[in-house]
């Protein structure tokens, strides 16, 4: 997308996006409403109504906020990367409105054809979102019932699990670190949350005492792998984090994550 042309509009729009990504969209959008209202109509101005968009995305104007993009035109006419910030940016705003089935097929569409270098930060952005939601639903699941629903629950678990992984690897390919590290701590939390899940099961009904005793070994066991596998995951974003000199959000949680899965191993393994 074109920026603004000349020196006042450049630095007034420079002024705009520096409250935005300070913490300040309320003035940002003021800005930008600023810039449009006095702006030439024979001037390209795409860059700023979708900055003013994406602000108002921030805001929680999500309607307000699509239709600034709906207000760019026809996206597919637009070079890739600009098809991927306004498809994923609606898709992702759609979400929020409540539209999850629209959403969803709109982001599978949009990721499954685009390039891993057509805008990888908002590509990583709705792979990020898509690993949250993954978490979110195994995080409902809870073994109750009889064994065969316990079993099926189970199955269904590990499938959102697997679903979350999924989305990090894409996203750790695509190497935005702004959205790896969450990525990797909901990741983390999935597994470790699962395994908290395994380690308060009930044994299956009518087993006698010492087939009791030898289902809950081969918990703890199960449980253990469950926990090594998270640590893993845990120890992996710090040193990813370390490695690009990230001092932020999220590495207090995730190093407090290494320390909590490891005191958890210790006393299921000693």
């Amino acid at each position: 997308m074109r920026t603004p042309g000349d020196h006042f509009r450049q630095a007034q729009y420079l002024h705009a996006l520096a409250l935005e990504y300070s913490g300040s969209p309320e003035l940002a959008l003021v800005e930008y409403d600023a810039l449009l209202s006095s702006w030439p109509a024979d001037t390209p101005r795409d860059d700023v109504v979708f900055r003013r968009a994406e602000t108002l995305g921030r805001l929680g104007e999500w309607r307000r906020a699509q239709q600034g993009l709906r207000a760019l035109g026809d996206p597919t006419l637009r070079p890739l990367g600009d098809q991927v910030k306004i498809g994923v940016l609606y898709a992702l705003w759609d979400l929020e409105r409540g539209r999850e089935r629209r959403a969803l097929r709109a982001l599978d569409e949009l990721l499954d054809r685009m390039p891993a270098t057509a805008s990888p930060f908002y590509q990583a952005a709705a792979r990020a979102r898509l690993a949250e939601l993954a978490v979110a639903s195994a995080d409902t699941i809870v073994f109750r019932g009889s064994d065969s629903q316990r079993a099926r629950q189970l199955e269904e678990r590990s499938t959102y699990v697997v679903l979350a992984k999924e989305q990090l690897e894409e996203i750790i390919r695509l190497d935005e670190i702004a959205h790896t590290l969450p990525a990797l701590l909901s990741v983390a939390q999935a597994h470790e949350q699962f395994a908290a899940a395994l380690l308060s099961e009930t044994p299956p009904r009518r087993l006698s005492d010492e087939e009791t005793a030898r289902y809950r070994d081969q918990l703890s066991e199960r449980v253990v792998a469950l926990l090594l596998k998270t640590l893993r995951y845990y120890t992996k974003a710090v040193e990813f984090a370390e490695s690009r000199g990230w001092t932020g959000e999220p590495l207090p949680a995730l190093n407090a994550g290494v320390e909590r899965v490891r005191a958890r191993i210790e006393k299921l393994d000693p």
